[in-house]
């Protein structure tokens, strides 16, 4: 069984992400999944979710995107492949190939691959790894929490570090920026994730967001898109 896995970190995202991420992983696979989702305080139970709560941390600057390195702890006790997603992208097709690729450690090449597309930084909004693989990421984290949070601008940046060549990026195809890739580029018309980084979010579009996903001349405002 493989794990689709979230991290749900103060308030900034409401159950409804949460929700909607778990009936899209559930209902769109043809594999057994457990759905698991780190929490930083108890939360009201969710159908089909797995609540898992992380430890109480700090962080330099309060930053909370900093909990994500926790998945990679032995603590979080995941068995089995592992697809992490942020809770603001929006899945447009089946999970299945995600799950299925095989590579031990899988990652996004950060979005600024349209200026250049030798960037070398690597973006963390979705990740496919091996946990038995993957622990020192952690180890390393939790022994330099300050330090690392005081030296790094964010999770990616951490990563985009330890990780060094030991990754594999996803194909372009697979998932893609919503605001800089697939409003603009022709050959992303359909990846199976997009990725609302920044603003805008997807509860920013007050119509369907499955139903412009269908055809990118649907009426947009251009000032809903910002960086």
């Amino acid at each position: 069984m493989s794990n689709v896995v979230c991290v749900w970190a103060g308030d900034m995202y409401s159950e409804e992400y949460v929700r909607r991420l778990a009936d899209f992983a559930h209902l769109h696979t043809t594999k057994q999944i457990n759905f698991v989702c780190f929490t930083d305080k108890k939360r009201e139970p969710i159908a089909g979710v797995d609540f898992r709560l992380m430890p109480a941390m700090q962080f330099v600057g309060g930053k909370l995107w900093w909990y994500k390195i926790y998945i990679f702890s032995k603590e979080a006790d995941l068995i089995g492949d592992c697809l992490y997603m942020d809770l603001d992208v929006v899945p447009l097709k089946t999970l299945d190939p995600l799950l299925e690729y095989n590579a031990p450690f899988v990652i996004l090449q950060d979005f600024n691959r349209i200026h250049n597309k030798n960037f070398s930084v690597s973006n963390s909004s979705i990740i496919k790894w091996r946990p038995e693989t993957a622990h020192y990421i952690w180890h390393q984290f939790k022994d330099q929490i300050h330090e690392i949070t005081t030296k790094y601008r964010g999770d990616q940046d951490y990563l985009t570090k330890i990780i060094g060549t030991n990754k594999t990026w996803w194909p372009l195809d697979y998932a893609c920026s919503f605001k800089w890739e697939w409003l603009t580029k022709p050959e992303y018309m359909e990846p199976y994730v997009l990725v609302f980084h920044g603003k805008p979010k997807p509860e920013d579009f007050k119509f369907d967001l499955t139903k412009m996903f269908k055809d990118k001349n649907d009426q947009l405002s251009k000032n809903q898109i910002h960086r």
